[in-house]
């Protein structure tokens, strides 16, 4: 049964963040978020990062994620830097001029908020009358 936060908690241990097993009732969401996620082209990318309501503070923590798992062990100066420009340039460009790496942090950043919209449903859905039934599956 998935609890608040088991999504999120998913998302970190995909991402590289976090070290732990992801329990299959908690990662079969996630991997079905960044399977749709995956399958967007930079234009619509961009469109769902709009609708999301993405702020800087969101692609950010994509940067990060995108750079903890391209880590080579340089130094965490670096890191922000690279982070920092990551996020300076999604946003200041155009989706048709992004890169890979713009993409990518693009799909991280989306990767959270809808991890994060997840997670926020199973709260409220425990805190209803009535709760939400929640079933995963495969096709889920």
């Amino acid at each position: 049964m998935l609890e608040p936060g088991d999504v999120s908690a998913a998302t970190d241990v995909r991402a590289g963040l976090l070290n732990a097993e992801i329990p299959a009732p908690s990662d079969t969401p996630v991997l079905c978020i960044r399977r749709t996620v995956d399958d967007l082209g930079p234009a619509d990318l961009w469109e769902l990062a709009r609708g999301a309501a993405m702020t800087r503070d969101d692609l950010s923590r994509g940067a990060a994620a995108v750079l903890v798992e391209g880590a080579t062990g340089a130094g965490d100066l670096l890191h922000e830097l690279a982070a920092h420009i990551l996020v300076q340039e999604a946003a200041e460009r155009s989706p048709c001029h992004w890169g890979r790496d713009h993409i990518e942090v693009v799909r991280a950043a989306l990767y959270r908020i809808l991890t994060d919209l997840a997670d926020a449903l199973l709260e409220v859905s425990e805190s209803t009358p009535t709760p939400l039934d929640w079933t995963v599956h495969d096709n889920v």
